[in-house]
């Protein structure tokens, strides 16, 4: 994983890189669950933010400044007030990619 240029974006030092696989949190103790196991064929839905989100997303912006679709978006994600995470999410997601 890339370093980050905020020390308040870096992540403890038990949290391996690799448990980044969302915009929050990592789904494992989803996937673990043996409450899903009958819903692990489910259809995923993913949502996906486009460019222009993604750098306002990256510069902490409230979701009310976006784009009504994104900002939308994130409140049906439960996102609201989430900026400095997503903010961190997103830039290790890059970093991965």
């Amino acid at each position: 994983m890339a370093a980050f240029t905020r020390s308040t974006w870096d992540f403890p030092a038990w949290l391996p890189a690799r448990a980044h696989s969302a915009a929050i949190g990592c789904l494992r103790c989803q996937e673990a669950c043996p409450e899903n196991t009958r819903h692990k064929r489910a259809v995923e839905r993913r949502y996906v933010f486009d460019r222009q989100t993604s750098q306002a997303l990256l510069e902490e912006r409230p979701a009310a400044s976006l784009a009504p679709e994104a900002a939308e978006l994130i409140r049906l994600l439960e996102l609201e007030g989430q900026e400095e995470k997503l903010a961190r999410n997103l830039a290790a997601l890059q970093a991965r990619a």
